[in-house]
């Protein structure tokens, strides 16, 4: 019986060990960053400009120059009437002073709120 106890006894602490875990990591951490703050500048090294193919020259240039926006969703055409409309009267005459602009405006703003999901 004496013997367990003192077996016991002499067992090192289960506690104190993730203090230590964490107090190790805190410092390789901090290492790390003060390591980090003692390094200079990144250099690219020797860049060369690669000039585009005629056919990605093309295909970039035709997405660019295609303006129009892409269609909204509605359940009738009275329903986007009705709502373009609507948005347009609100819409400040001074942002968009025409007719066309102010419709394509509303069209891509309800496209992307109905992509955000809202």
């Amino acid at each position: 019986m004496m013997f367990c106890t003192r077996f016991k006894a002499a067992e090192p602490r289960l506690k104190s060990r993730p203090v230590i875990a964490r107090t190790l990591t805190l410092a390789i951490a901090l290492i790390a960053g003060l390591g980090l703050l003692g390094a200079g500048p990144a250099e690219a090294g020797n860049q060369r400009l690669e000039p585009l193919s005629a056919a990605v020259r093309t295909a970039l240039a035709a997405a660019v120059l295609d303006r129009s926006p892409p269609k909204p969703r509605y359940t009738s055409a009275f329903e986007e009437s009705d709502w373009i409309a609507e948005m347009s009267s609100r819409l400040p005459a001074r942002h968009k002073p025409t007719a066309f602009e102010r419709t394509e405006f509303l069209q891509m703003v309800r496209y992307e709120a109905q992509r955000a999901g809202l």
